[in-house]
């Protein structure tokens, strides 16, 4: 079994006759909001880096490619190599062409 100790704060010790006294200053210090949108930033290349590693090596590993895209919407990615950047977009296909 525990032992259970009593906490008594200082407007109990005074008997509420003077308000109680402050223990600890402000201690909040503001973040470095421009460090943490860098650090997001590295974060988020480094996913999208991952992502088309990815998807690089699904299709070096795939033995055919379809013939033919089934009508309708479709999610597509665009990977910008030089850029390193990825577009997700979604687009229509009807009698296999993009419309």
């Amino acid at each position: 079994m525990g032992l259970l100790l009593p906490l008594i704060s200082n407007a109990q010790i005074n008997r509420y006759y003077e308000p109680a006294e402050m223990e600890f200053q402000n201690t909040y210090v503001s973040p470095d909001y421009r460090l943490l949108l860098d650090l997001a930033s590295e974060l988020r290349k480094k996913k999208e880096k991952d992502f088309i590693k990815d998807w690089l090596r699904y299709y070096q590993n795939c033995k055919h490619y379809p013939e033919y895209i089934s009508d309708g919407w479709l999610r597509v990615y665009i990977i910008h190599f030089e850029n390193e950047t990825i577009f997700d977009l979604e687009m229509h296909v009807s009698s296999n062409k993009v419309i």
